[in-house]
């Protein structure tokens, strides 16, 4: 089988390049499956390979954020914002984007990785703060409005008094809320 020839316009695609991904997946879990069921009597072999197809899933993942990534900034560009992160992946792919965003724009440390949790309705990301990894009471909390496409980063001190107000933008395309910030 042959694969088709796919117009360069097309490669560029985060839609495409997510799908892509879970085709690979799909693919290569039942390799992995096949594999493990044909060399039981075989384990030191089956190991490597097993471990080089999962290293296929991390390099389209990787090739697909990418493609994602700069399609966002792409955009943002075009209106003179820049983007942050992906809202509903801010735990998870998106985390060291939050970080980034807390470290560099704002000039805070968050206390390690499990200091940034999701508030009760999905609308706000709460963020404990402090000096070298050591939480002080200080706190930032990310509040969106997706009706009027804002937002806002709030930086509380430890009496809970707003400190600073950062306004963010939100973009939601394809059931995907992204953030940005103007730039400045």
């Amino acid at each position: 089988i042959r694969a088709p020839l796919i117009p360069s316009q097309n490669l560029l695609d985060q839609r495409r390049a997510r799908l892509s991904v879970m085709m690979i997946e799909i693919c290569v879990h039942f390799c992995i499956r096949q594999i493990q069921f044909f060399m039981h009597e075989t384990p030191n072999f089956k190991e490597p390979i097993v471990s080089r197809l999962r290293e296929c899933i991390e390099i389209s993942n990787d090739l697909a954020n990418k493609i994602e990534l700069d399609e966002l900034r792409s955009k943002g560009d075009k209106e003179n914002l820049v983007y942050l992160f992906n809202w509903s992946e801010a735990l998870k792919r998106d985390k060291a984007r939050v970080d980034d965003f807390i470290l560099r724009r704002l000039d805070l440390v968050p206390c390690g990785l499990e200091s940034l949790t999701k508030g009760r309705y999905g609308n706000s990301l709460i963020c404990r703060i402090g000096l070298d990894g050591v939480e002080d009471g200080r706190s930032l909390e990310f509040k969106i409005d997706r009706k009027n496409g804002t937002g806002v980063a709030i930086l509380f001190d430890e009496n809970h008094n707003e400190t600073r107000k950062v306004k963010l933008m939100i973009k939601e395309e394809n059931d995907e809320t992204y953030i940005y910030m103007r730039k400045p």
